[in-house]
């Protein structure tokens, strides 16, 4: 469902000669809900969208602040595994 993952699911699917069949019904199924979800969201703000925008600030520290969650997490993970290798 993420954008940028979508795009780049294509080569790895071509690599281990993944079923073109099935390849485009999970990409379908998997592209279609935010898809609509989407166009929804568009249709429903469209007109109000400019009374949106100082709204968005939240947005941002939000994703800011759990990308960072992500990444702390992911370096104290990975400083336990390498002690407890060491150790």
């Amino acid at each position: 469902m993420l954008p940028v993952a979508r795009t780049l699911l294509s080569l790895p699917a071509g690599i281990v000669r993944m079923d073109v069949k099935k390849f485009s019904l999970y990409t379908t199924a998997g592209s279609l809900p935010w898809c609509v979800g989407l166009a929804c969201v568009g249709f429903l703000f469209g007109p109000h969208w400019t009374d949106l925008e100082g709204l968005f600030i939240y947005l941002d520290v939000a994703v800011i602040a759990g990308i960072m969650a992500l990444i702390g997490y992911v370096i104290y993970h990975r400083e336990r595994i390498i002690k407890g290798v060491r150790g």
